[in-house]
């Protein structure tokens, strides 16, 4: 079964504890003759896991070594299976679980047997294929979707959050508080009582009917990114009206009624990207500024005990070592119970709401495998 990576899969890796837990991430070839090769190299990752298995307490021993990795032998026979990949390929077996799952990104083929999954490049592709939401507006239908680099879907609004300015005031037109009366004895003319004329009364409607959506979507939206899609007029009064929603500074312009949700994704991670890149450089500039460390020890105290507001760590490289009872850095040296200690400090830090950046080597300020900056 091909999952989809989301908080939900990542967080029921996490939480699984019955070792051995075997973690295979392999490159996969998307269109022709070339695909053949996406089941030699997971033959391959079969063999190198099963070697890794004997050595680890856990695991069977003798002829049962293998058996947890039969379901992906499996895989193997299914010519079908292998032709609808991605870019890369996940596949993690432990007693009780196996799962698969399709990397939107570039994948670093690596085979990694320890008693907890290794996640690091899930995670990579959770946070930097990170789900924002796109709010449509205009005067006739109110859309909220949640969008990610290659999917979008529409999500209904919450109970009480008005879809039209016609539904938020249907009421008022109903029981026609601008009050009126002829000035004439046909009754041809007519006059507006109140504050203003109406257009005024119109333009407060408005913003009265934006206020209330911006209210209605904010739960819904849980400190997502959000990209505005409409005309300039409507979503550049939806931003003065939005407080405590992260709102994306440019816009999806145009009529969001008319517009695909294809086009809306498409249109809309242009937006979102540009933010998260933003975000990325800024949490760098933090750290390269003295507001962090870049000592892998110094970064593993902080990932367990929530104190990591970013995380960078490099997604090519492997760490060797142990967090229990005490954090032992073996480096290229795997000893028996031994994990990636990077992926230990990506998944303590995403699990407690860090900001996580797998990135390139080079990307790492400071030089190093991981840095990371403070909440405190």
């Amino acid at each position: 079964m091909l999952d989809p990576i989301d908080t939900t899969a990542i967080t029921r890796l996490i939480d699984w504890d019955r070792p051995p837990c075997v973690s295979i991430h392999i490159p996969t070839e998307r269109a022709g003759r070339e695909t053949r090769q996406n089941r030699i190299r997971m033959k391959n990752a079969i063999d190198e896991a099963i070697q890794l298995l004997d050595g680890h307490p856990a695991a069977p021993t003798g002829p049962d070594t293998g058996r947890l990795l039969d379901p992906v032998r499996e895989l193997l026979d299914d010519s079908m299976w292998w032709q609808h990949q991605e870019t890369g390929l996940a596949v993690m077996a432990a007693p009780g679980l196996f799962e698969t799952f399709r990397h939107p990104m570039e994948v670093t083929e690596r085979v990694v047997v320890a008693d907890r999954f290794d996640v690091k490049p899930l995670i990579r592709s959770q946070s930097e294929n990170a789900s924002f939401a796109v709010l449509g507006v205009s005067r006739n239908r109110i859309r909220l979707l949640v969008a990610d680099r290659d999917a979008i879907d529409e999500v209904s609004l919450p109970e009480g959050t008005p879809a039209s300015l016609d539904e938020a005031f249907w009421y008022l037109d109903r029981e026609k508080q601008l009050q009126q009366h002829a000035t004439s004895s046909r009754g041809s003319a007519v006059m507006f009582h109140g504050h203003g004329g109406p257009d005024d009364k119109d333009d407060r409607r408005t913003a009265e009917f934006l206020r209330a959506v911006a209210h209605g979507i904010r739960e819904v939206v849980d400190g997502r990114l959000v990209v505005l899609a409409g005309v300039d007029e409507l979503t550049a009064r939806f931003r003065g009206l939005a407080d405590g929603l992260r709102i994306a500074g440019e816009t999806v312009t145009g009529n969001a009624d008319d517009m695909s949700l294809g086009e809306i994704r498409r249109r809309a991670w242009d937006v979102a990207s540009e933010v998260l890149d933003e975000v990325r450089r800024a949490d760098a500039e933090s750290i390269a500024a003295g507001a962090g460390t870049t000592d892998l020890v110094e970064v593993l105290e902080a990932a367990m005990a929530g104190r990591v507001e970013a995380l960078f760590v490099a997604r090519h490289a492997i760490v060797w070592g142990v967090t229990r009872p005490a954090i032992e850095v073996h480096g290229d040296d795997h000893h028996v119970g031994d994990r990636d200690l990077l992926d230990a400090a990506v998944t303590e830090s995403w699990a407690r709401s860090g900001r996580v950046h797998v990135v390139a080597g080079d990307d790492v300020p400071g030089g190093g495998v991981a840095a990371a900056s403070y909440r405190y």
